[in-house]
């Protein structure tokens, strides 16, 4: 039996090692694996991320854009309001002026 044993042990050994090599390979394919999924995760987040970075530049462009609108139309409004008070305050110097002429005739 030891004589058997002892002619075994060298295959036994190179079995060993063969089965330790190849676990070594399953678990560095493994490990590649990982790396590769985590960097395929990380690729999709980034490109998520660049998706949603345009949503909010076409959006803010949006805004910038109705808010130039906005202001055009406040400084419209506010002009014609500004020429509505400048026209009253006019007829009102006349009407004033007229009224003053009229009450100074009528004292003499």
């Amino acid at each position: 039996w030891a004589d058997l044993t002892a002619d075994f042990a060298p295959v036994i050994d190179v079995l060993y090692d063969r089965i330790a090599a190849k676990t070594a390979q399953r678990n560095q394919r493994g490990e590649d694996e990982d790396k590769r999924q985590a960097s395929d995760r990380m690729r999709s987040r980034l490109d998520d991320l660049e998706e949603e970075e345009a949503k909010l530049l076409a959006r803010q462009a949006a805004i910038r854009e109705e808010m130039a609108a906005l202001r055009r139309e406040l400084q419209r409004h506010e002009q014609q309001i500004k020429v509505a008070n400048d026209e009253r305050a006019k007829e009102w110097d006349v009407l004033s002026k007229y009224v003053a002429l009229k009450l100074r005739s009528e004292e003499h």
